[in-house]
């Protein structure tokens, strides 16, 4: 890996959960923590019948990567168990459509700020 600037930023990626996961386990800050820091990244992360903080965590990384260069490689919201987990009051459609919606009024409000 030294000197080869690529591969070692390709290990890093392939080891970041398992290095946060560890990390949180060695600072002892609980089992729900570890395990945001271990499967935060796992869009089909599907544990068991009811939601957790990972769940949450998933749901809110993805639309903090929306609009982003990432955008292209997110699944499709509604194909989620975290998403669907969660059982909020509107649909992957919904929420998809709020946020272009809201994505063209913070245009419309940074354009008129841009002219002051």
């Amino acid at each position: 890996l030294y000197g080869d600037d690529n591969a070692l930023d390709q290990t890093i990626r392939s080891l970041h959960s398992q290095i946060n996961g560890m990390l949180l386990y060695q600072w002892s800050l609980g089992d729900e923590i570890v395990t945001v820091g271990a499967e935060s990244r796992k869009w089909f992360r599907n544990h068991r019948d009811e939601a957790d903080l990972c769940d949450l965590v998933l749901v809110a990384r993805y639309y903090s990567l929306l609009g982003t260069a990432s955008e292209k490689a997110l699944p499709a919201l509604a194909k989620m168990p975290a998403f669907l987990k969660l059982q909020l009051d509107f649909s992957a459609e919904e929420s998809e459509g709020f946020i272009a919606e809201s994505k063209a009024e913070v245009a419309a409000v940074e354009s008129m700020l841009g002219s002051i």
